[in-house]
């Protein structure tokens, strides 16, 4: 019975302490002149938010999507 019950106290203690640990998002990285730099680019691992950096350092915040045309 004793068993019974820290299996279950594991089984409710466990997944709340984890709960939390996937929610982190990564803060945005401002563009910079030292940010904009191709070997800060190489100092981050691949994905969105070096992707979005690169894209900000691009375009320096210009950036305006085309109005849709109709002929």
């Amino acid at each position: 019975m004793k068993a019974l019950i820290r299996v279950a106290l594991v089984m409710v203690i466990v997944p709340a302490a984890l709960t939390g640990c996937w929610d982190r998002t990564a803060t945005p990285i401002e563009p910079t002149a030292e940010s904009c730099s191709p070997d800060f680019y190489k100092t981050l691992p691949a994905g969105k938010q070096r992707d979005n950096l690169v894209e900000a350092c691009m375009t320096k915040g210009q950036y305006r999507a085309a109005a849709p045309q109709t002929f």
